[in-house]
């Protein structure tokens, strides 16, 4: 699979590394200075305001 930005990465069920078991991450920008993605199933101690807010 090729990655680019707009991509749902979903980790195999029995990866070991905590940071990324059982996640969902939206690959929202994908170039050769690196990744960025949202992970969309583990909760934040935020609002997705105060995250937007923040970001600009």
């Amino acid at each position: 699979m090729e990655l680019s930005s707009g991509i749902l990465l979903l980790s195999d069920p029995f990866l070991k590394d905590p940071n990324f078991n059982r996640t969902a991450i939206l690959l929202c920008e994908y170039n050769q200075q690196g990744a960025f993605g949202l992970v969309l199933n583990r909760p934040i101690p935020h609002r997705l305001g105060e995250l937007v807010e923040a970001a600009e």
